[in-house]
């Protein structure tokens, strides 16, 4: 990082130790990276989907349904003014953004 004059950001940078649900991982309050101490954390996001310690995935697939509930109430407020043809390419658009953005990662998941 000194070399390629990099600077790690301790606000943004996080720790993120997997462990299995019956097994809770052990204890670590800091790691210390050249001058920086980066705090451990129970989630972190990384390339837009977040991720938790025993990779559940729950994190995650409540904020994708957070994400598009607003955005079905926001088409909805406005649907008023738009023509049938205009709130399908709308839904489609939302599905293809939010609901399919990363979806492989869910495809191990149990149905429930």
């Amino acid at each position: 990082m000194v070399h390629n004059n990099l600077k790690l950001n301790d606000d943004k940078t996080k720790i993120l130790v997997f462990h299995a649900k019956h097994c809770p991982s052990p204890p670590l309050e800091c790691f210390q990276v050249a001058t920086a101490c980066v705090k451990s954390s129970v989630h972190a996001r990384n390339i837009g989907v977040m991720f938790d310690s025993t990779l559940s995935l729950d994190r995650q697939i409540s904020i994708v349904c957070k994400s598009a509930l607003y955005s079905i109430r926001s088409i909805s407020r406005i649907r008023t003014f738009l023509s049938m043809e205009t709130t399908k390419t709308l839904m489609h658009a939302l599905v293809s953004s939010k609901l399919d953005n990363c979806n492989a990662i869910l495809y191990v998941l149990p149905k429930n």
